[in-house]
């Protein structure tokens, strides 16, 4: 719509599944792509001027608990989505489930900083030029190249 914005976030609920994480986390990823894809469709060859950042702000545990769910952890995953994204990979670092990989003897240990990411995207994207502005006291980190200009 031209409204000059740019950076939008949104948030969505219902996805803190320390219960019954088989029964709910279909249905919550099956939501979430219906919507992305309606979101991409809606837009059309708009979508080429927007990028879509799909995040968590915490982690998972990598074992289960004793409700079948998964506590908080240290790291997640992230997807993109839109105009500038490198896609069709998963890129990053995996670390493995092993006893010795894990962070804390039981959280999935993080491979890739996701303010790297961001800043790559809001640097390539929006013209930001330094890290410091966006991330006070973050150096830069090596992350794979996610994004074109």
């Amino acid at each position: 719509s031209d409204l000059g914005v740019e950076v939008l976030c949104m948030d969505s609920d219902n996805w803190d599944h320390h219960e019954n994480l088989p029964d709910y986390i279909a249905g919550s990823l099956s939501e979430l792509a219906q919507s992305l894809s309606a979101f991409a469709t809606d837009l059309g060859t708009q979508l080429d001027r927007v990028t879509v950042v799909v995040m968590t702000e915490f982690g998972r545990r990598a074992a289960e608990n004793g409700s079948r769910g998964t506590d908080h952890g240290t790291a997640s995953c992230l997807y993109l989505l839109g105009g500038g994204v490198n896609g069709g990979q998963v890129a990053g670092e995996w670390p493995g489930l092993s006893p010795d990989a894990l962070a804390l003897g039981e959280d999935l240990a993080m491979g890739t900083d996701m303010r790297g990411v961001l800043v790559q995207l809001l640097q390539r994207r929006l013209g930001y030029a330094s890290a410091a502005s966006l991330f006070p006291g973050f150096g830069n980190a090596s992350v794979p190249d996610l994004f074109s200009a």
